[in-house]
């Protein structure tokens, strides 16, 4: 899915498309990285680049935004279905808790286990029933559940700071993109748009929840074609 809506972009843009993997979900069985050089070589990256991200992609763009203090110097920021932090510090306990057992179970789990649990994984209420083929199936399967574990708990939300107030610092272009079915993070979206509504707004798919992408690709496509078709308008490539 994301190689497809980066190949239909750099088709009608001028532009160079990095899709990177999550810490730890590469097919490489090892511990991911720790998020403190993590989080700070991912916003060096980024900087000068249109940003494009889903959930917990979304999530750590955020944090390491956050860590590195990054208020200015991306050209655009475009967040499906992402997080800006547990607001309460029982949810931050109880998220602790679920993390860290989840994690230390996947850390033991075997190939087959884990595409088992990939399967359940995906039928949970959030995603409204999104079933995978067997390609994409076979696709997510290729990571690690040891590293996939180990990203879990280094990554685990309840240690995400809730950077709300930091939202309101931002200067550059920032598009929160969220289903109408996704109540949680509609909310979120919404937290973000009044935190600073000159330069982030929210986008509401209708009828999808959490996986817009997989729900609505081609309003996705269209969403970054505006954004980056105004941003070439007002900064035209010179040859």
């Amino acid at each position: 899915m994301w190689l497809d809506l980066a190949t239909n972009l750099i088709e009608i843009f001028p532009l160079r498309c990095d899709l990177l993997f999550l810490p730890g979900h590469e097919e490489h069985a090892h511990l991911a990285p720790q998020k403190e050089t993590y989080l700070k070589d991912l916003a060096s990256f980024m900087r000068d680049s249109h940003v494009v991200a889903y959930s917990m992609g979304a999530r750590l763009v955020l944090w390491s935004l956050y860590a590195a203090g990054l208020t200015n110097g991306l050209l655009s920021l475009t967040l499906l279905s992402g997080h800006i932090g547990l607001q309460s510090e029982r949810e931050r306990r109880e998220r602790y808790i679920h993390d860290v057992l989840l994690g230390g179970s996947l850390l033991q789990m075997s190939t087959k286990s884990y595409r088992e649990f990939l399967v359940q994984w995906n039928k949970q209420e959030i995603f409204n029933g999104r079933e995978m083929d067997e390609k994409e199936l076979r696709l997510r399967g290729r990571a690690q559940p040891f590293g996939v574990g180990s990203s879990l708990v280094e990554y685990t939300t309840s240690l995400q700071p809730d950077i709300s107030s930091f939202l309101g610092k931002v200067t550059f272009p920032t598009s929160f993109i969220v289903g109408s079915k996704d109540i949680k993070y509609k909310e979120l979206a919404s937290i973000a748009h009044r935190a600073n509504p000159t330069h982030i707004d929210k986008m509401i798919i209708d009828g999808a929840s959490h996986d817009v992408l997989s729900a609505r690709p081609f309003e996705i496509q269209e969403k970054l074609s505006s954004t980056f078709k105004h941003f070439f308008d007002t900064y035209p490539v010179r040859s």
